[in-house]
C-alpha cells in the first residue's frame, strides 16, 4: 500500500525521509516546547509514554496520509503551495498508529489531556482525514 506525503521540499523518486523529521521541523522548529505546546504534541507524547507505551512515539515517526484526498485537504488547509508525493514506509513491520488528524483540536473546550487519551486509544479514528505515523523512514515512490 502506498501513502501520500505533503512537503514544501522538491523530492524525487527514491529520496528517503528520515523518521523523526516531522518532530524536528514542525514541532521543535516552530519553537514548541513543554511550556509552549501550541498543538498539544508534548501532552500527546506524555500521555503516550505513561499510558500507551506500546504505541509509536511521534518524536520518532514519519507521517503520511492514507488517501490522496486526505493529503489534498491537509495541503490546502495547512501547507498551501506544497507538493504531494506517493511514499511508502521502508519498514512495513515498524510500530504505527492511525488517527483522524483533524479530530485533535487544541482550541476545543475538551481538555487536551482528555483528547490525548482518545487520540491514542483509537477514539479519534474516523472515516476520513486519516494520518498514519510509523517509526520508519519514508521513501518517495
Amino acid at each position: 500500500m502506498s501513502y501520500f506525503f505533503v512537503s514544501r521540499d522538491v523530492l524525487k523518486s527514491g529520496d528517503a525521509l528520515q523518521a523523526g523529521h516531522h518532530w524536528q521541523k514542525n514541532v521543535l522548529g516552530i519553537g514548541d516546547s513543554p511550556t509552549n505546546d501550541t498543538n498539544g504534541e508534548f501532552i500527546r507524547e506524555r500521555v503516550r509514554h505513561l499510558h500507551y507505551p506500546f504505541k509509536p512515539s511521534r518524536t520518532r515517526c514519519s507521517f503520511a496520509f492514507s488517501t490522496m484526498a486526505d493529503a489534498v485537504l491537509f495541503r490546502d488547509n495547512w501547507r498551501p503551495g506544497s507538493l504531494i508525493y506517493p511514499v511508502d514506509f521502508t519498514n512495513p513491520g515498524a510500530p504505527r498508529h492511525e488517527v483522524t488528524y483533524t479530530a485533535f483540536q487544541p482550541a476545543s473546550s475538551l481538555p487536551m489531556r482528555v483528547q490525548a487519551h482518545e487520540f491514542w486509544n483509537g477514539g479519534m479514528l474516523y472515516s476520513s482525514n486519516i494520518e498514519t505515523f510509523c517509526e520508519s523512514d519514508l521513501v518517495v515512490l
